[in-house]
């Protein structure tokens, strides 16, 4: 399991343990921007979807709501929010809003039919209409504080605002878990309750029994990580915001570890991303995506015990399924190299990987690349598995397979050819797309793979490798993903099915209105002891999904 994907995985396993444990610090935050940045998002989110003035309909359904008095009260510029803290049994918490002047808001909600009452103690009980469900308000610096106990607003912090640093107004609407608020006993009952409920689910595995040890070692590996994650863990929070100027909707997750900790030492390693295959993302593409992650501290004894757990497995099939001897010594090799160049690949701890695949009505290509420990061994393993076709099928693997085509700026490169026969479903619209062949071309260097399929293969893997050496060694995001939609819709309106090309049509209409403003980005950025995902989506996307229903319905 990633470190990422152990962190997340541990945050969210950590709920259990806040419910259990007491405390005056919040274990989770929620936010909302104020009245005024929601109704500014609404009126921009109405542009571009067609429905100028949305902002102005909303705020007169919520007059029309209140009987014309709107929210009276509140201070409308300013965010709300929700502070969850642990407790016996059940968490508990507040919310807070800001206002004004708190009697107009208490007046609003007697006109609306739930009156206030004097609590005592600066307390403020709002009549709920339900049999046994409290409402208690708590004024303080221009806050109005809310629950259903009177001990949650008895602590209560001089500036609320402050628990929504981060949060606001940099987001819209926001949720943070505070990890490492839950007490650290509580962290080792979990821990211990997640290896009892794994060792149980092991116990009843299915298989046999290098299987079972296969899935034994894959068990202790991810156990080992989200372990480490609820212990060093601290905090996770998810935020969406629109950016009214450039106009694009954005959805982010920043990760945060403890100082001091092995997450955080490693998190810190994302800052030290590079790429020597910068030329396999070409700009131009429908889709490209990229990861780079340098590892110092790679465990290469779990490595080591993980595909060799995978081998033992793996060749225990070979055993049973393959009738010859020498076929399952030949399957073995090869299946034996294949899995000796990807451990040496991941105990290396350098991993760098590039694609883009380019899309037109005509024309279709996909190229890609990934760095690997020993680019000799594993061309010779490949080599083990076109010998044993040629075994079996002679000349005909030499039609379509011609090894050590050519040597490009020390890159091998070996092509496999495929005809694309009147047998191939869809015939015409694939040999539009590629031509009569489909051309495979693999190239191996000294410490990198990489391919390109598709119309113009050779030539786009030379451009690609060519790309690549001018541009040397170069920083890079960790992980990065972009999708041009404009060229996606344009070439489904122009392959899809005739029931399918109005919708196809449709949306590259729209598309083509956004001046370019089409893509959906995915990218992982490292921050201080962290990192930050962002989903952004431009203007385009944002029109077509607002159009969606009626896209659709054609």
């Amino acid at each position: 399991m990633t470190l990422v994907g152990a962190l997340v995985l541990g945050a969210l396993l950590c709920a259990p343990a806040w419910a259990d444990s007491q405390g005056t610090e919040p274990v989770v935050v929620i936010s909302t921007a104020g009245y005024d940045a929601l109704m500014a998002d609404l009126a921009c989110l109405g542009e571009i979807a067609g429905h100028p003035g949305l902002d102005k309909s909303v705020d007169a359904i919520v007059t029309l709501a209140t009987k014309g008095r709107g929210l009276a009260g509140v201070d409308k510029a300013r965010p709300w929010g929700i502070a969850i803290l642990p407790g016996e049994g059940k968490p508990t918490g507040y919310g807070f809003i800001p206002v004004t002047d708190l009697k107009a808001l208490l007046d609003l909600l007697a006109e609306l039919g739930h009156k206030s009452s004097d609590a005592g103690d600066g307390l403020i009980e709002i009549d709920t209409k339900q049999e046994g469900k409290r409402l208690l308000v708590r004024e303080c610096n221009g806050w109005a504080f809310f629950a259903d106990k009177p001990e949650c607003l008895a602590n209560l912090p001089d500036d609320p605002g402050q628990l929504l640093t981060g949060m606001a107004p940099q987001y819209d609407w926001a949720v943070r878990l505070n990890i490492c608020k839950a007490p650290p006993q509580h962290r080792e009952k979990l821990v211990e309750a997640i290896r009892a409920h794994a060792e149980k689910h092991l116990d009843e595995a299915k298989g046999t029994e290098a299987q079972k040890a296969l899935y034994h070692v894959i068990a202790r590996i991810i156990l080992s990580d989200i372990e480490t994650a609820i212990k060093e863990l601290e905090q996770i929070t998810i935020g969406g915001s629109f950016d009214h100027e450039a106009k694009t909707a954005s959805l982010e997750a920043t990760v945060t570890a403890l100082e001091g900790t092995s997450s955080a030492a490693k998190l810190a390693q994302l800052k030290e991303s590079v790429t020597n295959l910068a030329g396999f993302q070409l700009p131009d593409a429908a889709v490209t995506a990229g990861v780079a992650v340098q590892c110092s501290d790679i465990n290469t004894e779990a490595v080591t015990a993980l595909f060799g757990a995978i081998k033992t497995a793996a060749f225990e099939e070979i055993d049973k399924k393959v009738d010859s001897q020498e076929k399952a010594e030949k399957a073995k090799e090869f299946l034996g190299g294949l899995l000796r160049a990807a451990a040496e690949t991941v105990a290396g701890g350098q991993f760098d990987r590039r694609m883009s695949l380019l899309l037109k009505p005509d024309a279709v290509t996909l190229v890609g690349a990934t760095l690997v420990a020993n680019g000799p061994d594993l061309e010779q393993t490949l080599g083990m598995l076109v010998e044993a076709a040629r075994k079996k099928h002679g000349e005909e693997v030499d039609k379509f397979f011609t090894p050590n085509a050519e040597e490009y700026n020390g890159v091998r490169l070996h092509v496999l050819s495929i005809p694309i026969t009147d047998k191939c479903d869809h015939h015409e619209d694939a040999v539009a797309l590629v031509g009569e062949k489909l051309d495979v071309v693999f190239g191996v260097h000294d410490k990198a793979v990489g391919f390109a399929a598709g119309r113009d293969a050779m030539k786009t893997i030379k451009q690609v490798i060519d790309q690549s050496i001018a541009s040397g060694q170069q920083e890079t995001l960790p992980a990065q993903c972009s999708v041009s939609l404009q060229q996606v819709a344009d070439f489904l309106a122009a392959v899809a099915e005739e029931k399918e090309k109005p919708i196809a049509e449709a949306a590259a209409a729209i598309l083509k209105e956004s001046s370019g403003k089409d893509h959906i980005t995915a990218v992982v950025q490292p921050i201080e002891r962290g990192l930050k995902c962002t989903l952004q989506m431009e203007e385009g996307v944002l029109r077509v999904l607002a159009e969606a229903q009626k896209l659709i319905q054609k």
